[in-house]
């Protein structure tokens, strides 16, 4: 139970800077913190995030904020379904004593 609210902080100060990330239109930043909540979760919890959106040329520049945001908007799902299931996980361990 400590290690979990151990890390319940970080996953909260990344969960804030997303958030702020997000509204303020900073994509990249956002995409920085999702990677770095990925990492607080132990190596078999960790999700797979799909390829980070880049542009290899100008037309694809024109969509990359929105690619980047539908990136943010499935990673943040995925990021926060592993949390998730791994506090779940956890707590039933605790609730069979092992």
């Amino acid at each position: 139970m400590t290690l979990i609210e151990i890390l319940a902080q970080p996953w909260n100060q990344y969960r804030q800077g997303i958030i702020f990330s997000i509204q303020k239109g900073d994509f990249d930043a956002a995409i920085v913190m999702l990677l770095g909540m990925c990492k607080v979760l132990p190596e078999q919890y960790r999700p797979v995030l799909p390829p980070i959106p880049s542009a290899k040329n100008l037309n694809e520049d024109f969509m990359l904020k929105q690619d980047k945001w539908s990136w943010c908007t499935v990673s943040l799902q995925s990021v926060e379904d592993s949390i998730s299931r791994w506090i779940h996980d956890n707590f039933d361990r605790v609730a069979m004593g092992t």
